[in-house]
């Protein structure tokens, strides 16, 4: 447990990440998983060689430290990142998923890739920062690292998001309802925040017995779409 709250799980989820891999007598394999270093994906510079490429990532599950971590800023844009890029798309789609952040693969650098189903085709940002929010806007928003669940989220209608495309070019966007929405979502996957986290009190709690009773099922989840979820259709976030 105390080795779960070091890397970032805390309360609930971290009691609710211990049950699950004692539950399933996994314990020791999974820390080992779970503590690799983001380097280890051969992505960066610095990292083991960048082998053969892979089309599609596992996307990581609420409760996987790797979504509890502020992810860092990406230095170098090169062909590498482009590469990522890519790899995210293809995994976003097949999920399917209208947004999809690198943590969410395991890969702790600052990055999204999205598409709301514009005709312009997918987009990544790199280094994204929200300067001005703006109004209120309900909608049902679901994720795909936290699949299955959904609920209504007040955020912010409009946002102005700068940061950079994979060509270095600096990018400046004004952003209205379900598209600000994605990229809030986004965000809050860059800063280490969950869906769990916009919930209040009471509907957070009603959300962990639900995750708890898919521990002590011993239920496969996987992420994915969802009902209610950000969607063309309803694909998440």
């Amino acid at each position: 447990m105390d080795r779960i709250r070091r890397l970032g799980v805390k309360g609930d989820e971290a009691l609710l990440v211990t049950s699950a891999l004692v539950f399933h007598g996994s314990l020791l394999a999974v820390l080992h998983r779970l503590t690799t270093s983001p380097g280890d994906t051969g992505i960066f510079p610095g990292s083991p060689h960048y082998t053969e490429p892979v089309s599609t990532y596992a996307i990581r599950i609420f409760g996987d430290p790797v979504l509890r971590q502020r992810a860092a800023e990406i230095e170098n844009v090169d062909g590498r990142l482009a590469h990522l890029v890519q790899d995210m798309i293809e995994t976003m789609y097949e999920a399917p998923g209208v947004g999809l952040a690198a943590p969410q693969i395991g890969v702790e650098r600052r990055l999204f890739v999205y598409d709301v189903g514009d005709d312009e085709g997918p987009k990544a940002i790199v280094n994204p920062v929200i300067s001005e929010s703006r109004g209120e806007w309900e909608f049902e928003e679901g994720c795909l690292s936290v699949p299955g669940l959904h609920w209504t989220i007040v955020r912010p209608k409009e946002v102005h998001l700068t940061g950079f495309d994979i060509d270095g070019n600096e990018i400046s966007i004004e952003a209205d309802e379900y598209l600000a929405r994605v990229f809030q979502h986004e965000l809050d996957h860059l800063d280490g925040v969950l869906l769990l986290d916009r919930l209040d009190k009471d509907t957070r709690k009603e959300a962990m017995r639900t995750l708890r009773g898919r521990v002590f099922s011993g239920a496969e989840v996987r992420g994915g779409a969802q009902p209610g979820a950000l969607e063309r259709d309803t694909p998440a976030l």
